[in-house]
């Protein structure tokens, strides 16, 4: 590849024909791989920035029957994509140097060896529990397979993230194992769930309470089918209490002044008393928040009539 020479090389065009090697040599990258695999391989690296319907109809007229994307090795395309990224640039500004691609090795290879071996394995792309019954199983186990990796995948472990310990301490894509077998939500998505309606119900955005209530029911609903599969019930209850309390506090806040808090409570209910109580208490939003006034005014009924979505009710639905 000369630098002299301004090439862009798209990501559609290295799933297709291969990456530019020596002048007179293209290394093919869907070696060993069907035509419908090879063309679904370039129909991912060109739907970057398309729709998916496009995508659909270019199969539908390509291929009569469905292709499984199952069949379709999750790391090839990782790579592809990676390093289609990473040359999409001007090769007057790239460094002078050869592409030289060896024949690409799947993680497949580790599942077959796991599985002769007769260990319990669970894998996503990159990612992968394996699971035995001892500690010190569980050390051997990893320098085996780290050594495997590296050394004839040549793929690089992630040490950091990587660890032997019990399944209940580990998580895999956003779960975890608990203490019955049962299929768990890791603390992790719980944390990361509440960061996100932190963002949503921040008190100083001066959006109204049902935009925000809209906008934490586009997160709520997708979050909740991701996790359906999950034993959360009790999780998902705690979670549903906490969001109502942080609206609520979204909602004072809104009224700046004790007068107003005092109005907005006995419009929705409160009796004068406690009202004007809580509105001339010196306490802080999120105190005021948890006080027995304001949540007899803005209770879980209210919330309902509001459009708020309530994470177990919508749990049930979807486990029914």
């Amino acid at each position: 590849m000369s630098s002299s020479v301004a090439i862009i090389i798209g990501s559609h065009q290295i799933a297709l024909h291969g990456f530019p090697g020596s002048e007179k040599e293209i290394l093919r990258l869907d070696s060993g791989l069907g035509g419908n695999t090879s063309d679904v391989i370039g129909l991912i690296a060109r739907s970057h920035g398309m729709e998916l319907r496009p995508c659909l109809e270019y199969l539908e007229n390509t291929h009569f029957t469905p292709i499984e994307p199952e069949r379709i090795r999750a790391l090839f395309l990782m790579v592809v994509l990676r390093i289609a990224d990473y040359l999409q640039i001007e090769a007057g500004r790239a460094p002078v140097t050869r592409i030289r691609m060896q024949a690409i090795r799947s993680t497949d290879d580790l599942d077959q060896i796991l599985d002769r071996r007769g260990h319990r394995l669970c894998r996503y792309a990159d990612d992968c529990n394996i699971y035995v019954r001892s500690l010190a199983a569980g050390q051997r186990v990893m320098e085996s397979v780290t050594r495997f990796l590296e050394g004839k995948l040549k793929l690089r472990v992630n040490r950091e993230k990587s660890a032997v310990a019990a399944v209940g301490e580990r998580k895999f894509l956003g779960h975890r194992l608990l203490w019955n077998g049962k299929l768990g939500i890791s603390p992790k998505s719980i944390k990361r769930a509440k960061e996100k309606v932190r963002q949503i119900t921040r008190r100083n955005r001066g959006v109204s309470l049902a935009q925000v209530i809209v906008e934490l029911n586009l997160f709520l609903v997708g979050w909740i089918r991701f996790y359906r599969y999950a034993a959360c019930r009790f999780e998902l209850q705690g979670l549903d209490a906490w969001i109502r309390r942080k609206l609520r506090c979204y909602r004072l806040k809104q009224c700046k002044r004790g007068k107003a808090v005092a109005r907005l409570l006995q419009r929705l209910g409160a009796k004068p008393s406690p009202a004007h109580r809580v509105a001339s208490s010196a306490g802080s939003w999120w105190r005021l928040s948890r006080t027995r006034s304001v949540q007899q005014a803005m209770s879980v009924e209210w919330f309902e009539t509001q459009g708020l979505v309530s994470l177990a009710v919508k749990y049930d639905s979807l486990r029914h």
